[in-house]
C-alpha cells in the first residue's frame, strides 16, 4: 500500500508504462535487490550518521538547497512535494515536475518528466530526486542519499 495515495504504487506504475513498463520494473527491482544486498538494507547508515529515515509525511512541502544554490535566478531552485505523489521544482530556470513515493523507513523513488533547457545555474534537482534512494532529515535538513549512502544533496524547508 502506498503511503501517499493509497493505492499500488507498482499497479500504478505498470498501468502508465505497459508492457515496457513491465520490463524495465524486472530489471529495476533485480537491480535494487542486487544494491540492497551490497548496502545491508536501508536505515543503517542514516542511524550511524545521526540522520532519522524521512517518510513521506515528512516530505511533503517545499525545500530549497541549502547550500543556496540558485537563490538568485530568475526561478529559485526548488522542489516541491505534493500529497498526491506529484513534485514540482525548477533548476533555477525551467520548471520540472514527476512523481514520488516514500516509505516510512527513508526510501525514495521519484521520476521525472520533460524539461526546458534554458540556460542558467541549472541547480540538477531533478536529478537528485531520481538518483536519490533514501531521504532523511538531519535536524531540519532534507538528506537525498544514493544507495550507497552518498548524499546527493541537502534541502530546507522553502
Amino acid at each position: 500500500m502506498c503511503p501517499v495515495t493509497g493505492g499500488n504504487p507498482i499497479g500504478e506504475w505498470l498501468r502508465l508504462r505497459g508492457r515496457k513498463g513491465e520490463r524495465t520494473m524486472t530489471r529495476t527491482l533485480v537491480v535494487l535487490a542486487i544494491m540492497l544486498a551490497m548496502v545491508g538494507g536501508s536505515g543503517a547508515a542514516d542511524a550511524e550518521s545521526g540522520m532519522e529515515p524521512a517518510g513521506a509525511n515528512q516530505l511533503i512541502g517545499r525545500w530549497v538547497p541549502a547550500d543556496g544554490a540558485g537563490a538568485h535566478d530568475p526561478k529559485p531552485a526548488f522542489v516541491e512535494f505534493a500529497p498526491d505523489g506529484r513534485w514540482t521544482g525548477s533548476d533555477g530556470c525551467n520548471a520540472q515536475r514527476g512523481r514520488w513515493r516514500a516509505g516510512p523507513d527513508g526510501t525514495l523513488w521519484a521520476t521525472a518528466g520533460p524539461s526546458t533547457k534554458i540556460g542558467c545555474s541549472n541547480v540538477p534537482v531533478a536529478a537528485w530526486l531520481v538518483d536519490a534512494s533514501r531521504a532523511a532529515l538531519d535536524g531540519g535538513t532534507l538528506v537525498l542519499l544514493a544507495a550507497d549512502g552518498r548524499e546527493h544533496a541537502r534541502l530546507t524547508r522553502a
